[in-house]
């Protein structure tokens, strides 16, 4: 590793960069630093972080450069791990996404198509409609606008961590009885809801 001998070690993909770069910094008398891989006595390469600076006598002269060489195999092959899982992480972000919005789009319109449905039954039957029936409807719509929530709520939630979401009140008796009422619960089941649930502020 004398002198330049040290060349002798590099891996031919970077040697001729990194002895411009050096050569360089003593040029303008800098400090120096690079990455690399350097061969080892059993022929394998593994990576570095070399730094030199020059030592310079009292008239400011340069008279020696001192240098050290890292292992920092294990740092690069951590960081290209975690550089691939971050690529498998946004592709798979993406391919949610594409699932998330053909899912909900393939199933607000027909929901939109039931609720249209209905709203015409009901005018066409404007007055031959028992008020049962019409309670009815008007359920099938309220059914129709909370499946139609809950796929918007799909949505918000494949998004969850990459957009800015506000803060929102959510009244949790208000939460659980919107849940009870669209999992329709049998009538032998008994229920019991708290009194004075608390209100969550969340995103």
């Amino acid at each position: 590793m004398q002198g330049w001998g040290w060349q002798q070690v590099h891996h031919p993909e970077h040697v001729e960069r990194v002895v411009a770069h050096f050569r360089h910094s003593i040029e303008i008398g800098v400090e120096w630093e690079d990455t690399f891989p350097l061969r080892g006595r059993d022929g394998t390469y593994r990576w570095f972080l070399s730094r030199a600076i020059p030592i310079r006598d009292d008239s400011g002269q340069i008279v020696r450069w001192f240098g050290t060489n890292t292992d920092i195999t294990e740092q690069q092959t951590a960081l290209r791990e975690i550089e691939q899982a971050q690529a498998d992480l946004a592709r798979r972000n993406q391919e949610l996404d594409a699932f998330v919005y053909v899912v909900a789009h393939d199933l607000k319109a027909p929901l939109r198509g039931i609720s249209n449905l209905s709203q015409w039954i009901e005018d066409d039957l404007e007055g031959v409609l028992t008020a049962d029936t019409q309670s009815q409807m008007t359920l099938l719509r309220s059914r129709v606008r909370r499946m139609e929530a809950t796929i918007d709520g799909l949505l918000d939630y494949a998004r969850v961590g990459r957009t800015d979401a506000k803060i929102e009140s959510v009244p949790v008796a208000q939460l659980l009885a919107e849940t009870i009422d669209s999992i329709d619960p049998p009538p032998t089941f008994k229920i019991i809801i708290a009194p004075d649930l608390a209100t969550l502020h969340t995103k």
